[in-house]
């Protein structure tokens, strides 16, 4: 089964011009090659919202994070940028007085332009001479966590 072409926004404004000058579904839907049902929703639309331009759909759940839980969610990155994604979740949780999973985070942090959290290591072992009194560290102090904005690097090539 093919897939409807979308009405061009122009043939919902002479719908809604014939209909303003008394014409009835059945007639405009035969002058402009189109479905009576089609004219009919143009005009409910019309007589709604008082605009032509097809609704956004509403399909899938409503998001669990609103506009201030998203700020909220930003400004702990912003003071803490090591905190892991349980962390996170945890921080959130107590803020919303309900539980939040790991996965909600992520899939948040995604959407709002960020990375994954990568460990990148300080140490090169090729370039760097082995020094035997870092031993006594362990290892993750040789590593560090990062958390960054899908934004170009203006000084990168």
């Amino acid at each position: 089964m093919q897939a409807k072409a979308a009405i061009p926004i122009r043939t919902h404004w002479n719908v809604i011009n014939k209909w303003a000058s008394g014409l009835s579904s059945e007639v405009i839907a035969g002058h402009l090659c189109i479905g009576e049902r089609t004219v009919q929703r143009i005009v409910a639309i019309y007589r709604t919202y008082g605009d032509v331009t097809p609704l956004p759909s509403a399909r899938g759940r409503t998001r669990m994070l609103s506009a201030d839980h998203l700020e909220y969610l930003r400004l702990l990155i912003r003071e803490s940028p090591d905190l892991y994604l349980d962390e996170l979740a945890e921080e959130m949780s107590t803020y919303l007085a309900q539980s939040v999973s790991k996965s909600l985070i992520w899939n948040t942090l995604r959407r709002m332009g960020y990375t994954r959290k990568q460990v990148r290591s300080l140490i090169v072992i090729h370039h760097i001479p082995l020094d035997f009194s870092l031993l006594h560290y362990s290892w993750p102090a040789l590593h560090l966590n990062v958390m960054r904005l899908d934004v170009p690097c203006t000084g990168c090539k």
